[in-house]
């Protein structure tokens, strides 16, 4: 079992280790939908360009370095970071889950039990490290969970757990995209369910 974290918490990453996944999950019982997404981040804290914003409709990185997957049968999305095609300019990456119809059925991340983010070693399933959510999970309907960020060319995983009133579409434009439909966030993962 890898370190547990709590808000704030940091964990170094294996100097070696090539690839990281990256899983968000909630509990299965839960009546809402999570969606995730990853932002790949330079010095300034903004998109190179609008190909750093990875989500179930933009499945990659505009540099192949970051995938989302969903995890069939389970209430997990799941990014893998190969460390090996990450451009010099990104130095951070930041994952980000908002809430399923969250304004109008008046949802936050405060009633949303085991929600948790996790580092893993996709080569062996060991967990590298863990950030639980647990019952002081800030009432709002989008949330800052976790990012990886470049700490003089070695990778740390460090637990956030900043909640925010802001559609995915207001984060994305916080963090400097610009030309993707982003009010499309929930097309692909509706049609699947």
């Amino acid at each position: 079992m890898g370190r547990s974290l709590i808000k704030g918490g940091n964990a170094p990453l294996d100097y070696h280790l090539r690839k990281v996944a990256i899983e968000l999950s909630w509990d299965a019982d839960c009546a809402c939908d999570l969606y995730a997404c990853a932002f790949l981040l330079d010095y300034d804290a903004a998109t190179v360009s609008d190909g750093d914003f990875v989500f179930c409709n933009q499945p990659s990185s505009s540099c192949g370095s970051v995938l989302y997957q969903r995890v069939a049968g389970a209430r997990v999305e799941r990014f893998v970071v190969d460390f090996s095609k990450v451009s010099y300019e990104i130095k951070r990456i930041v994952f980000v889950a908002t809430l399923n119809a969250a304004e109008e059925r008046e949802l936050h991340f405060g009633m949303i039990r085991n929600a948790a983010i996790r580092a893993v070693d996709p080569a062996t399933g060991a967990e590298l490290a863990l950030f639980e959510l647990g019952p002081d999970a800030p009432a709002k309907p989008t949330l800052v969970f976790a990012e990886l960020y470049d700490d003089y060319g070695e990778w740390q995983f460090r637990a956030l757990g900043q909640g925010y009133n802001l559609s995915i579409g207001e984060v994305a434009r916080r963090y400097g995209v610009e030309n993707l439909a982003v009010d499309s966030f929930n097309v692909a993962r509706d049609a699947e369910e």
